[in-house]
């Protein structure tokens, strides 16, 4: 899951104006760029200086970064798997989880030494092979204005890609660990954690799935799967950073924490910008998941909060494409955008409070800056 900064075509012109456009996500944007009818060069929307310092500084990650992900994606033989896990390599991504695990490390005094930058790209990897099976659980076929991997090379291919992509995760970060040179008992904590993403990476794809078969999936339960994944992995990806760094105290707990939060937040974003997005800007069609069933926040707090008569329809075969349609109106126009809004900051409110004892610094700013983006709703 990537954070999405724009996801209005007034929101994406400052970013097409700006320097990062040919820094960060050059591809991404030359696609949108062709599929919208927007004049952007006539547009002087500005990006806040605000979030020009988090671009700067996801410009240099990816600049360390990238190198290692396409270097391990390189070490396939296999010719025709190559030509898929490349297709599969978004390297228009943000990569906002190294942007995160760099920021976190900077933040407790660390390095971001070759060690670290390799067991990123392990976290990366490890992140690309979760979005190849979830898009096959999700049958979408298209995603950021392109064909989804399944789509294009085959469901069973995709599932093999996904598994050696988790082998290279695996590699990256015993040569991490390895380079490190970590004592044993820290390696293991790393192996630990990596088991620990997989795990809740999939026990919440799994609540997800059974979540299409009921109409009773409360807040609770969604702020559970959320906090399984993405929370899990957030909270993961730092911890492996501060092991390697060899920093272990009641820092990284708090750092750890925030990443959780942050994760959660972002979610619930995600979730709501599918409802009130720009299909060509966020490169996802909206109301798609009220269409496969899944209880998203913005939904669940539309059956809560109103229309009983849609919550068994809702499970129905009778239900289709126009009933969701007709869902997702009601949605957008009877204050559950607001609802979900009032969640996504109640969740930032205490990520950053998790800042606070860390004290102030270049890279807390930044961190706080990054949680406080997730709430704008401009």
């Amino acid at each position: 899951m990537d954070f999405t900064f724009f996801y209005t075509q007034e929101q994406l012109n400052g970013f097409l104006n700006s320097k990062f456009k040919s820094t960060v996500l050059c591809p991404k944007t030359d696609r949108i760029v062709e599929t919208t009818t927007s004049h952007h060069e006539n547009n002087h929307v500005s990006l806040s200086p605000k979030l020009e310092n988090i671009l700067e500084e996801i410009a240099i990650t990816k600049e360390l970064v990238d190198p290692l992900i396409e270097r391990y994606i390189e070490s396939v033989e296999d010719k025709s798997i190559l030509q898929l896990l490349k297709y599969n390599n978004k390297t228009w991504s943000w990569r906002e989880k190294s942007f995160l695990t760099r920021a976190c490390a900077l933040t407790l005094g660390a390095e971001f030494t070759m060690p670290l930058i390799k067991a990123t790209a392990g976290i990366e990897l490890m992140g690309m092979s979760f979005c190849l099976i979830d898009d096959i659980i999700d049958e979408s076929s298209f995603y950021d204005l392109k064909q989804t991997t399944w789509a294009k090379y085959g469901y069973k291919e995709a599932i093999c890609a996904s598994q050696i992509l988790i082998s290279l995760a695996h590699k990256a970060l015993i040569d991490a660990c390895s380079e490190a040179k970590i004592s044993g008992d820290y390696f293991e904590k790393v192996m630990q954690t990596f088991r620990a993403i997989q795990g809740d990476a999939y026990t919440s794809q799994f609540m997800d799935i059974e979540s299409e078969k009921t109409s009773i999936f409360s807040e609770d339960s969604y702020f559970k799967m959320t906090s399984k994944f993405p929370g899990t992995f957030y909270k993961g990806a730092i911890q492996i950073a501060c092991l390697l760094s060899s920093i272990n105290d009641d820092r990284v707990t708090k750092l750890q924490e925030f990443g959780r939060l942050l994760a959660i937040a972002n979610q619930i974003r995600d979730d709501l910008i599918e409802i009130i997005g720009d299909e060509q800007v966020i490169g996802k069609k909206i109301g798609a998941d009220i269409s496969q069933k899944k209880k998203r926040l913005p939904l669940i707090v539309f059956l809560r909060t109103r229309h009983d008569e849609y919550k068994e329809f809702l499970l129905s075969k009778a239900f289709k494409e126009i009933h969701a349609k007709e869902v997702l109106c009601k949605i957008q126009s009877n204050g559950v955008v607001d609802a979900c809004i009032a969640h996504v900051n109640t969740f930032i409110d205490n990520a950053v409070e998790q800042l606070t004892a860390l004290g102030k610094n270049k890279w807390t700013d930044l961190l706080e800056n990054l949680a406080e983006s997730v709430t704008d709703f401009r």
